[in-house]
């Protein structure tokens, strides 16, 4: 781990007595309020890190591939005939109606429609968008998870087969994530080994901060965090815990506010760090009052921090329907009863027996959290009036577009100005040196001579270097670097394990700059072209520019 570096999503433990990963945010951000309550229950407060493993969900590798959307009921309504049905789909239209067939919509753009054995097919919890409640059911899942632990000569005849089989033809087994789980043991396709979560808690939230029980155990996608190994007796307890209005305070406190659209995001190592009320302190008596506290908020819609018609007014406003607003709801979590008596609860638990102290206590934490949630919300109606005006004004170049997002990322992301080499090559292990031509696309080759050639191709056909790797696993590597602008002289790991290491982390590290990238952009042009050509002169600032990111990091 690099000197200033965050700790990793993997990292689990969390030493007795050792330094945690405190944030200077913490002291920045936080209300006084925060600082009230840790006077008042820093005994009975813990990382959640050291009451539950805290991990993010599964990476697939090609959530396309793993993570097929159920399109049977619109095909078996679009072709009723049996022989019209086997033509379009390939599969007898008795074995779908019956429910041992699901069609499911894959690939890149959802664009192809496969048939897969149902048995290997389950609910997957993609997004927070599909969770209105407390809960989540299979019912609300819009996405299917592939399963499947068997080797492929045991599937002759099988749909899953040929799914597999396709898969490989598109590739998809070459991803580094996939690839790393080709063992003696498993397969590139196998996901069963991942764990189940019991708890399920959103990565990016807005104005909807809630923790969710998986009762069924679904499997959930990696822009969700689970909490794993509850103990079942404390469990509807341990999630009414992170549900009462000091754990939303908490997240606020050690997450990180994206944009100016009031995202918070938290990540893996910032949830270990949240401070929670500790469990374990409280009497089993205790326990079973948070838990009947918690119980009716399972029955309803788990509402946003600002109501419905506060969240809608500047969209009716704009289009003149200011007359619909009075129809909407003007409620929001913090006037809900059952809240409250939650609340009490956990106070409660955290030792803060008079009743008359902790009203008082919640009527504060609500008032701070009412104008905190309405000056996001004032923030973001800014941002979206600034958007528009830049619009009338005219397209700006990509240039400058880009220029701006750099700049976003070097006040709010500066671990994203990170670099493959110090942050991810360890220099302290043996090492290969390469050089990479300075131009020129990276294709991996292998001929008798050359088993795992890279060749730099400029144009259709002009072949401009050739890069000899002593092990396949640093060919990957070096493959990936080019890719992403790194050119010259690279060195690589010398042992096979670090080379899959050092590219599963690398890789991640870039998916997750990516998606932060694509979203600034969206956030600032609607059209598509534009959005291409933004994402690429970032790419090229990311590259050459250097002040901020050595500095960040090192």
């Amino acid at each position: 781990m690099g000197k200033s570096e965050a700790p990793s999503e993997d990292d689990t433990d969390i030493p007795a007595g050792c330094y945690y990963g405190g944030k200077w945010g913490v002291y920045l951000r936080a209300p006084d309020l925060w600082f009230d309550l840790l006077d008042k229950c820093r005994d009975r407060l813990i990382p959640l890190g050291k009451v539950a493993d805290v991990r993010f969900g599964v990476k697939t590798g090609k959530d396309s591939f793993f993570f097929p959307q159920d399109c049977t009921d619109q095909c078996l309504q679009a072709h009723t005939t049996p022989s019209e049905f086997y033509q379009e789909y390939g599969v007898p239209r008795k074995d779908v109606q019956a429910g041992r067939v699901k069609l499911v919509r894959c690939g890149e753009g959802r664009g192809e429609i496969r048939p897969i054995e149902s048995q290997f097919l389950e609910p997957e919890i993609h997004s927070l968008m599909e969770v209105a409640t407390y809960s989540v059911t299979p019912e609300a899942c819009s996405n299917l998870v592939f399963l499947l632990d068997k080797p492929k000569s045991n599937l002759v005849g099988t749909y899953a087969l040929r799914y597999i089989e396709w898969g490989e033809n598109q590739h998809f087994d070459d991803n580094p994530t996939c690839s790393a789980r080709n063992t003696a043991s498993g397969n590139w396709y196998d996901l069963t080994h991942y764990m189940r979560p019991d708890i399920v808690l959103p990565k990016i939230q807005q104005y909807r901060l809630i923790a969710f029980l998986n009762p069924r155990h679904l499997y959930q996608n990696s822009s969700l965090l689970g909490l794993y190994d509850v103990p079942k007796k404390q469990l509807l307890a341990f999630c009414g815990m992170l549900n009462s209005t000091f754990a939303v305070l908490s997240r606020l406190v050690h997450g990180r506010i994206l944009g100016n659209e009031g995202n918070l995001q938290l990540d893996v190592y910032a949830a270990k760090m949240m401070l929670v009320p500790d469990i374990r302190q409280g009497s089993p008596a205790m326990l079973l009052r948070v838990a009947a506290a918690f119980r009716p908020m399972l029955g309803r819609p788990a509402l946003p921090f600002l109501s419905e018609r506060r969240l809608r007014m500047m969209s009716y406003q704009q289009r003149g329907k200011q007359e619909l607003l009075a129809a909407l709801s003007d409620q929001s979590e913090l006037d809900m009863a059952d809240r409250r008596e939650l609340d009490h609860a956990v106070l409660e638990l955290l030792g803060i027996e008079n009743k008359r102290q902790r009203d008082r206590m919640i009527d504060e934490l609500y008032s701070y959290l009412r104008e905190f949630f309405e000056w996001t919300r004032q923030k973001e109606e800014k941002a979206i009036v600034n958007k528009k005006k830049a619009k009338r004004k005219g397209p700006a170049r990509p240039a400058d577009v880009a220029k701006q997002i750099y700049d976003q990322i070097s006040q709010e992301r500066p671990d994203f100005l990170r670099r493959y080499e110090p942050d991810f090559f360890d220099r302290n292990k043996p090492f290969d040196t390469y050089e990479l031509p300075a131009e020129g696309e990276p294709q991996p080759y292998s001929d008798m001579l050359t088993p795992h050639g890279i060749r730099f191709v400029k144009g259709k056909s002009k072949e401009v270097g050739i890069v000899q790797p002593r092990l396949p696993e640093q060919a990957d590597l070096l493959v990936s670097l080019a890719r992403f602008g790194t050119r010259g002289l690279v060195r690589v790991p010398h042992e096979p394990a670090e080379c899959r290491r050092v590219l599963a982390e690398y890789e991640g590290f870039l998916h997750d700059r990516d998606r932060y990238m694509i979203q600034a952009i969206q956030d600032r042009t609607a059209d598509e072209e534009m959005q291409e050509k933004v994402f690429e002169a970032l790419q090229r600032i990311l590259t050459h520019s250097r002040p901020q990111a050595d500095s960040a990091t090192n």
